[in-house]
């Protein structure tokens, strides 16, 4: 137990004090210790991603991020009896149109702190507190209007008070910090790719004052300067988020941090992160991340190391107000709300092919978006080829009723029969009547048998027959030649 305690004097106390000798006397390093659960599992690199209520401490220029009220609350347990407690609040302004503003509070504490006198005596117990009060602001400067809702420049800017009582010596102080945000725009959408939609950028520098100074010595603060990227990628509608930090402290030392996280179906996170340049222990940082609603809990750990061993952090993040369900949407949400714009322009305009991309582009984000399905079947039909599609059939003009055929009459008189009928009769055939050859032409038969048919049936059954039932080649009644008996 002793030699923990001695190893957690050495680590807030000694390396802070060393820092002082090499670069300027650099105390309150809790400034320095970082904060949440999400931050701490992604390695603490949030310059390019903060907003709300973490963008206090992290950037305050996301503070113009705030959609909705926000309250974080955090826990960390570092070794032993070395605790920190964050709580911060931000308030959106006129529904964040004009900015947003935060208030926090950091208390850092070393309790049974074993004390000895300049002969190594041992005298009463130890104890080192720490105190920050901040007040910050963040708004969107630049913007492009009628494009993406949260792309553009965002600037904020804050205030602290830090104060710090280490066995019954005090100091305070002023601290400032100002930070910017960059996210692009419609304009560089559409001239290098909607991939550009998805970078964000920021740089910060904090804990800019004059120092604390206790009795006649002044140590000045961790001031540190940061610059970061941060990219969102969409994996069937879950959010990859991507991020990395270069910290420059003012005592001339730089580190790089990273680190990133994956959302399950908006609801679970798993992170995993890296701080470079650390005293004591590799680095290494992990962490997980529940979301319902408007509650979200994260938890972070983190290595230094056998001698120390590892650190815990919670956080508890609660929305509330107008906007509160929706506001975990994020860059998310502005993805699908631009290009459901645009693909319902494209589909009015009548360019269906860009309307089906931009479609596409909602689906990729999210898969289940009901306007953006709604807005494909619209474009695909209208892309579907004319040969496909059933064509009216033209009105045909009425045609004249055709004139009646010289084959079929519908006048069975003998008149009409006449008239339809050929005038000359073909020659009757004097070889031998042939079926095969004449199969339309009866032949005509003898004279002798004609008369006698004639005259035992005088009745001219023959000319009542219609001639649409004696074939075309059969001769008419006027047409016969006479008998020698005189009948037809």
């Amino acid at each position: 137990m002793t030699k923990m305690r001695i190893l957690i004097i050495v680590f807030f106390v000694f390396l802070p004090l060393r820092a002082m000798a090499e670069a300027g006397k650099t105390g309150a390093s809790f400034l320095s210790l970082g904060n949440g659960g999400r931050s701490a599992g992604m390695g603490e690199a949030q310059t390019a991603l903060a907003e709300g209520a973490n963008a206090i401490y992290w950037n305050p220029a996301g503070l113009g991020l705030t959609p909705s009220h926000e309250l974080t609350l955090t826990h960390m347990q570092y070794f032993e009896d070395v605790t920190q407690q964050y709580a911060g609040l931000a308030i959106p302004l006129k529904k964040g149109r004009w900015g947003g503003m935060g208030i926090s509070i950091t208390h850092f504490s070393i309790t049974d702190i074993e004390g000895r006198d300049a002969t190594s005596a041992r005298t009463d117990t130890l104890e080192e507190k720490d105190l920050s009060l901040q007040m910050s602001y963040g708004v969107r400067f630049l913007g492009d209007e009628g494009g993406f809702e949260r792309d553009g420049l965002y600037m904020g800017a804050g205030v602290k008070r830090v104060s710090q009582d280490l066995a019954g010596v005090s100091a305070e102080t002023m601290a400032f910090d100002v930070g910017f945000q960059y996210r692009p725009g419609r304009q560089m959408v559409r001239q290098f790719g909607e991939w550009i939609r998805r970078v964000s950028l920021g740089a910060s520098s904090l804990n800019m004052g004059s120092g604390l100074k206790f009795d006649k010595e002044e140590t000045s603060l961790p001031q540190n300067t940061k610059v970061g990227l941060g990219y969102t990628h969409f994996i069937w509608g879950d959010a990859l988020n991507l991020a990395v930090d270069l910290n420059r402290g003012k005592d001339g030392t730089s580190k790089i941090s990273g680190g990133g996280e994956f959302w399950i179906r908006n609801t679970f996170a798993v992170r995993l992160g890296y701080v470079g340049s650390q005293d004591v222990g590799n680095g290494l940082r992990a962490g997980a991340g529940f979301r319902f609603q408007t509650m979200q809990l994260d938890y972070a750990w983190a290595a230094f190391g056998d001698a120390l061993g590892d650190t815990h952090r919670f956080s508890l993040g609660l929305r509330f107000g107008p906007g509160a369900v929706t506001a975990h949407d994020g860059l998310k949400g502005d993805l699908v709300k631009f290009h459901l714009s645009e693909a319902q322009g494209y589909l009015n305009s009548g360019s269906y092919h860009e309307a089906v991309l931009e479609a596409n582009r909602v689906l990729a984000v999210d898969p289940k978006n009901a306007q953006a399905l709604n807005l494909l079947m619209d474009a695909g039909e209208k892309l579907k080829p004319v040969d496909s599609l059933p064509s009216p059939s033209p009105e045909t003009p009425q045609s004249p009723s055709p004139e009646p055929s010289s084959e079929i009459s519908p006048d069975p008189s003998p008149e009409a029969s006449s008239e339809s009928s050929p005038e000359v009769a073909p020659e009757p055939s004097t070889s031998e009547p042939s079926l095969e050859s004449s199969p339309e032409v009866a032949p005509e038969p003898p004279a002798s048998e004609s008369s006698s048919d004639t005259s035992s049936d005088p009745s001219p059954a023959s000319s009542e027959i219609p001639s649409d039932f004696r074939g075309p080649s059969q001769p008419s009644p006027e047409s016969s030649p006479v008998k020698e008996d005189g009948h037809e």
